[in-house]
């Protein structure tokens, strides 16, 4: 079994990730921000779904940013990845010459 990593293949997968990694955040931050107001009314039911709702709110909004970090990490991860294959080619191909 071959194991290849093509390294502009993974870089182009990084800069995705990457982009909606910060697309993620930026979406959570208008959400957060754009959130306005009660959503709810004052009966019995509209109560217990107001008292409910801010908490569930942010931790929505807080897995929301850290889906957002993971996926810019990720990507950053993945362009690491794609670097250090780089380098090990072209130090492997290097090693090769001088062996010739």
């Amino acid at each position: 079994m071959d194991l290849r990593i093509e390294p502009a293949a993974v870089r182009r997968a990084a800069t995705e990730l990457q982009r909606h990694g910060t697309e993620l955040a930026a979406a959570g931050g208008q959400a957060a921000a754009g959130e306005g107001g009660r959503i709810w009314g004052d009966d019995p039911l509209g109560a217990r779904f107001g008292a409910a709702y801010p908490g569930a709110r942010d931790a929505v909004l807080a897995r929301v940013q850290a889906l957002a970090a993971a996926l810019t990490g990720t990507g950053l991860d993945l362009a690491g990845i794609a670097d250090r294959t780089e380098r090990a080619d072209a130090e492997s191909a290097a090693a090769f010459r001088r062996d010739a």
